[in-house]
């Protein structure tokens, strides 16, 4: 009778142990998992602001980087090849695909030459590739807020979208204001 209390108590302990060995399996797994799969923040960048975030299996860029004509601010995830990537061959590819995009951002700075009631014409200032479109760029000051600019002065125009090839050519400007 005591050898098959024994005999019950070793299976029962052997149950336990296995019950625990499932259960440690179980909590490894859920924070391999965790380490796999949750991003950690791993680098901030004086560009703008670019954030990067990584976990073993991706790479989360949170691009806020100014260029030349305004700025780049784009949420995007790197799988697999691009994972190892470095941040300059990174901007390079994001660059490629985005510097004709008509959603870009665009700035120029120009010459106010005629104000109008809810509109101002400028004259971009040489250097700024939108001169090659037009000598005269026409936009809407109707829905921003209104600066005392006098013709003649200069003023920094952001827009987006495509110029429109009429004369003065015409932008979607959604910002405007004195030039410094």
């Amino acid at each position: 009778m005591k050898e098959k209390m024994k005999a019950e108590t070793r299976v029962e302990e052997d149950l336990e142990a296995d019950v625990d060995k499932k259960t440690m399996i179980k909590i490894i797994a859920v924070i391999l998992l965790i380490i796999a799969f949750i991003p950690i923040p791993v680098a901030s960048y004086l560009d703008g602001g670019t954030r990067v975030y990584a976990a073993l299996t991706y790479k989360i860029y949170a691009w806020n980087k100014g260029y030349g004509g305004g700025e780049f601010d784009k949420t995007r995830v790197y799988i697999l090849g691009d994972y190892f990537k470095t941040y300059d061959e990174l901007w390079e590819m994001e660059w490629e695909e985005f510097k004709d995009s008509p959603a870009r951002d665009k700035m120029f700075v120009g010459t106010v030459v005629e104000i109008k009631e809810d509109s101002m014409v400028v004259e971009p200032l040489e250097g700024f590739y939108i001169r090659d479109t037009s000598d005269r760029i026409e936009f809407s000051t109707k829905e921003s807020f209104k600066y005392d600019v006098k013709v003649g002065d200069k003023v920094t125009v952001k827009f987006r979208g495509a110029v429109e090839e009429t004369y003065p050519a015409k932008i979607n400007a959604y910002q405007w204001y004195p030039y410094k």
